[in-house]
């Protein structure tokens, strides 16, 4: 597993971005993401104010209030701008059709994440798109990809599920490319190229 060190690898691609508000152009972006893998997109709020947005839009869909879980922490090994990860997030899914969940979360309000930070600084917003990779894939080499193409860099990264055969996902900042959070997810071997975390909280 390979060790980096964010802050470092932030400040050596910011040249390499796209200007504030850019549109990508095509050849930028082509292939970026294998195909059919756009499983959810997220919506984040407010921790205390989960239920409430969960209950409306089960409402307005006509399907049942999802059930709140927590998750995230020191047990996720996660990494935040260099960072450990110590925050955790309210986590619910709503299964909209046969291909595709909505989800929803709020970062924990006392601990940075990219989770709350968004929350904080937009509000409410679509928070990221979800792409699961397929087997064959390597999770760290399509973030490098982004970065390569100048689309964006990783914030936040982590782990989930029972390793060493869970799952992992890492953020990629492209809003001032793409106007959203990109989420690339793998599991097992997939995720073994995904930085580790580093000691420090």
């Amino acid at each position: 597993v390979v060790v980096v060190v964010v802050a470092a690898a932030d400040s050596a691609v910011r040249g390499q971005s796209l200007p504030l508000g850019s549109a990508p152009t095509h050849s930028l972006i082509k292939g970026l993401v294998p195909p059919d893998t756009l499983t959810h997109f997220c919506m984040v709020t407010g921790w205390d104010k989960f239920e409430n947005m969960t209950a409306a839009f089960s409402a307005l869909l006509g399907v049942p209030q999802p059930q709140t879980r927590t998750t995230g922490g020191l047990a996720a090994n996660g990494t935040y701008l260099g960072k450990r990860l110590v925050a955790t997030t309210k986590i619910a899914f709503m299964q909209l059709n046969n291909d595709t969940k909505m989800e929803f979360l709020a970062g924990e309000p006392d601990q940075p994440s990219w989770w709350r930070d968004v929350y904080n600084d937009r509000g409410y917003e679509v928070h990221h798109m979800g792409y699961v990779l397929p087997a064959g894939s390597d999770v760290w080499a399509v973030v490098q990809n982004f970065v390569s193409a100048g689309m964006g860099v990783p914030k936040q990264w982590g782990y989930y599920g029972k390793q060493p055969t869970g799952g992992c996902y890492v953020y990629i900042d492209t809003q001032a490319t793409l106007g959203v959070t990109v989420e690339i997810l793998g599991r097992d071997a997939l995720c073994h190229s995904v930085p580790a975390p580093p000691q420090q909280q």
